[in-house]
């Protein structure tokens, strides 16, 4: 997947926000103009909303700016534009580990967990931790059982999003908005609302909803360990 930081995933401001440019865990070093706000979230207003989020996806793209995503702040500011969206997270976790299950519970989200799996193949010893898959039938299963006036998919992954979008377009009622939600800096530009005609708008999560990376027991969560040579660790805020 192809990683830009893109001028179009942030809405204009009047004053240009601070240049992040810091080292992500895997020592890769990110730069890119974030929002002060999240946005723009109009097109949720008043509608009943599906969010479908990439957990790993946003938690890696937030370490990467040297930033932890809080996701209380943003079921909050979400909440505040639509009061009737459904929101699902998906991601992997060790088998019966339920710390993410029970954090997102509290904040009133659907967790889906993938257990991470560990098996023999041409290559030795290998641990599966993707949960693409996951997400794909997860969204099959909830639009299959409700009606959503809006699709958000939350990802900078651009085959993930693309997929999505495009199953989501050919299986669901005529006018159903699909609407993207991820990072600057870690947004694949297939996912363009401008240059793709399977995606309405781009949301930006901005720094209301990101805190400051603070090391403490108990506060972040690893979400993916050792699936790709890259540390989520203190990626997740609550």
């Amino acid at each position: 997947m192809q990683i830009l930081s893109l001028p179009w995933l942030a809405a204009p401001k009047p004053k240009a926000p601070p240049r992040l440019s810091l080292s992500g865990p895997g020592g890769r070093k990110r730069s890119a103009i974030v929002a002060s706000t999240t946005g723009p979230l109009a097109p949720l207003s008043g509608k009943r909303a599906l969010l479908l989020a990439d957990v790993e996806n946003l938690s890696i793209s937030a370490s990467d700016l040297g930033r932890s995503l809080c996701f209380r702040s943003l079921d909050r500011v979400l909440r505040r534009h639509s009061t009737n969206i459904s929101c699902h997270a998906f991601f992997s976790r060790k088998a019966e580990d339920n710390e993410l299950v029970d954090a997102f519970m509290a904040i009133g989200w659907r967790a889906h967990p993938r257990d991470i799996q560990i098996a023999r193949t041409t290559r030795g010893i290998e641990k599966f931790a993707n949960s693409d898959h996951t997400i794909c039938f997860g969204a099959g299963m909830l639009l299959s059982r409700s009606t959503y006036d809006v699709v958000v998919i939350a990802t900078g992954d651009g085959a993930l999003g693309c997929d999505l979008a495009k199953a989501i377009r050919e299986h669901s009622a005529p006018g159903v908005s699909i609407i993207t939600m991820s990072l600057a800096g870690s947004t694949s530009h297939r996912l363009n609302a401008a240059n793709n005609a399977d995606f309405d708008s781009n949301i930006e999560i901005g720094s209301d909803c990101l805190n400051p990376i603070v090391k403490s027991v108990g506060q972040y969560r690893n979400t993916r360990p050792d699936t790709s040579g890259r540390d989520s660790r203190h990626a997740i805020a609550w």
